[in-house]
């Protein structure tokens, strides 16, 4: 009859660890060179992945939260900047009535303006809070018919 000695599992699993982890550290000084490179490349990668999964996640974010929101479009407005070619979210007012009428396919249209852009300093008072036109949009009619907001009190028609 051969007897066989019961070794706990855990001192194997740790003794071999050890064995890896200065197996891996004599290499490293060995080829100190390739070893580097290799490490550095692999950070490089790691952290490429991480910063393009951040913006494809970013991008794809965008107003989810509102009814159809694969169906709503923003039109840029694209005007040269020396060499570049910028993209700013302002257009003019005529294309709000313009593209529907040229393109059947929208089916409404809404704009947006900031209030700041008008060059005056406006001030809004509610009870005890001010707002100033930084802060202040001013929207179309049909703004609540392209964006759905739970308002916390008051009236949709009336707001616009």
């Amino acid at each position: 009859m051969l007897i066989v000695p019961t070794l706990d599992r855990s001192v194997f699993i740790k003794s071999m660890f050890t064995n890896y982890f200065l197996i891996s550290l004599r290499n490293l000084k060995k080829n100190f060179l390739h070893s580097s490179i290799n490490i550095i490349g692999l950070g490089i990668g790691i952290a490429a992945v991480i910063m393009i999964y951040s913006y494809v996640r970013f991008e794809l974010s965008f107003d989810k939260h509102f009814k159809n929101y694969e169906r709503i479009y923003r039109i840029s407005l694209a005007f040269p900047d020396g060499e570049l070619e910028r993209l700013i979210a302002t257009n003019y007012p005529v294309v709000h009535r313009a593209f529907p009428a040229e393109f059947p396919e929208i089916e409404r249209s809404t704009r947006l303006f900031n209030a700041q852009f008008s060059g005056s300093k406006n001030y809004i008072r509610i009870d005890q809070d001010v707002f100033s036109n930084q802060l202040i949009y001013y929207g179309d009619s049909t703004f609540f018919d392209v964006f759905q907001f739970n308002l916390i009190s008051g009236n949709i028609m009336i707001s616009i």
